[in-house]
């Protein structure tokens, strides 16, 4: 199964359960449960389940200012 993420200034996805892949421009990353991974600037990220999967993803517009 195959979803695509929408893409913001600032996202983070973490994997609960199960393996997926993230098309990256470099080829594949594959992340399994427990694995967490921060995207800046990102266009839409197409994320692929090897497994049964559950993730949970931030998709953020600013930063916090200081």
């Amino acid at each position: 199964m195959s979803i695509t993420l929408p893409g913001a200034p600032f996202g983070h996805l973490f994997v609960a359960v199960g393996h997926v892949s993230v098309a990256d421009i470099t080829g594949n990353i594959n992340l399994e449960a427990g694995d967490a991974i921060r995207f800046t600037g990102h266009d839409d990220i197409r994320l692929t389940a090897q497994n049964d999967a559950e993730i949970l993803y931030w998709q953020m517009e600013s930063t916090v200012a200081r």
